[in-house]
């Protein structure tokens, strides 16, 4: 089923690369200009005002229509996606539902409604670290509150943290959940920092030649990391190794100089990536597209620091997997349809399984947690890798990649 699932994905993922192909600016702009991590600013909890979704009252059942997915549906009722699937165990997977099937809808216990895009915190304050942005119109359970209730201890995505409670709309009484101390523990997992980032040119920039690229990276192999262009129909115009000018085994800064030619204007990914010492195999990419051209003005955008675009939980890194199975989980983003693909690579960089994983993410364009169990088969013990990447419906690489080193027991 799986195969038949991934084969499905490849086949709409042909047909919409011709669409792709035809707006790829656009593509470029909206993919690469979207900052899917955004932070409330000089203490506004709200990180953008949206109107959230009407809720409805949908009675003890739903029947699944053509076009409806579980979180649409778990907004529009109300509850949250957690208790909707507890109501419904023939679902045994968020992203797959089908037109007829019939859905238990559980009376709401204490629930709040985001009506903005709200930061998901480990602390009931503006000054930790928000983990997550909890989209407007998500519905939540709400497992605890603060003595004066302005924050509310909630599960999201399977996760447990705070939420700013006076920018929801609780269904309810919050008399009725216990008061939680500030040090109550939560599950919240923190991203990653970005492996490579790119600093300028930021997403949308418009530059003629030569391009110059600079930005941050974790340490390399002798602290070498490659520069790349990707024209828009996946030619590989450059690619070059950078110095990163640090010490060997620390993070440190990066610049590249990047010569093309173009007539007029064209699109293209700048992308900076990293290679495993072992195989030659891609560890780390990342990307920004932007547009080449041959003369005029530049506009050079700024890239704003942001946590990393895919984090992977699960494995850990350096950790032992054993038993023909391994869970994949991590928090992410996807440029196309919510759709990653999750490989496993052994020893010699062979990739030994492929799969597609859906990142159950509220909307399209926006991140989200994901998680697959993923069979595998080696025949003794080997240095492995569980890499998740972002394949593009542009040029047909990829625009983000991610690993972790893991070692592979049978």
């Amino acid at each position: 089923m799986q195969a038949l699932r991934f084969l499905f994905l490849e086949s709409r993922t042909r047909l919409f690369r011709v669409i792709a192909i035809a707006a790829t600016a656009v593509f470029l702009l909206s993919w690469a200009g979207t900052t899917a991590y955004a932070q409330a600013e000089d203490g506004d909890e709200a990180v953008e005002a949206m109107t959230a979704p009407a809720v409805v009252d949908c009675g003890d059942t739903y029947l699944v229509q053509p076009g409806d997915w579980l979180h649409q549906i778990a907004r529009t009722c109300g509850v949250s996606v957690e208790r909707l699937l507890a109501a419904n165990p023939q679902v045994e997977d968020a992203n797959y539902i089908w037109p007829g099937l019939l859905l238990n809808i559980p009376s709401p216990d204490v629930s709040a409604t985001t009506l903005f895009n709200l930061n998901f915190r480990p602390a009931p304050t503006i000054n930790s670290t928000p983990a997550a942005v909890i989209p407007a119109g998500m519905t939540v359970d709400v497992n605890g509150r603060n003595l004066t209730g302005d924050w509310l201890y909630v599960t999201y995505q399977g996760q447990q943290g705070w939420l700013a409670g006076w920018l929801t709309s609780v269904s309810g009484d919050l008399a009725d959940v216990p008061v939680m101390p500030d040090d109550h523990p939560v599950t919240i997992v923190p991203r990653d920092q970005e492996a490579i980032v790119i600093e300028e040119p930021g997403p949308g920039s418009r530059v003629t030649s030569p391009l110059v690229v600079r930005g941050v990276s974790d340490p390399a192999q002798h602290q070498e990391i490659v520069a790349r262009l990707v024209y828009d129909d996946g030619t590989v115009a450059f690619e070059q190794p950078v110095r990163i000018d640090a010490p060997l085994g620390q993070r440190g800064a990066y610049e590249a100089t990047i010569p093309f030619s173009v007539s007029g204007e064209r699109q293209a990914f700048v992308q900076m990536l990293m290679r495993s010492a072992r195989d030659g195999r891609i560890t780390n990419l990342s990307s920004v597209g932007l547009t080449l051209a041959d003369s005029g003005p530049e506009e050079i955008v700024t890239r704003q620091a942001e946590p990393a675009r895919v984090t992977i939980y699960q494995p850990a890194r350096n950790s032992t997997v054993s038993g023909g199975m391994v869970t994949v989980s991590g928090f992410g983003l996807a440029s196309f349809e919510q759709t990653l693909v999750v490989e496993i690579h052994d020893e010699m960089g062979n990739t030994i399984v492929m799969e597609p994983i859906m990142v159950d993410a509220p909307d399209l364009g926006q991140p989200g947690y994901f998680s697959v169990d993923v069979a595998y088969t080696v025949d003794e013990t080997n240095n492995g890798r569980i890499v998740v990447r972002d394949p593009s419906v542009v040029f047909g690489g990829d625009v983000y990649v991610t690993s972790v080193a893991v070692t592979l027991e049978p």
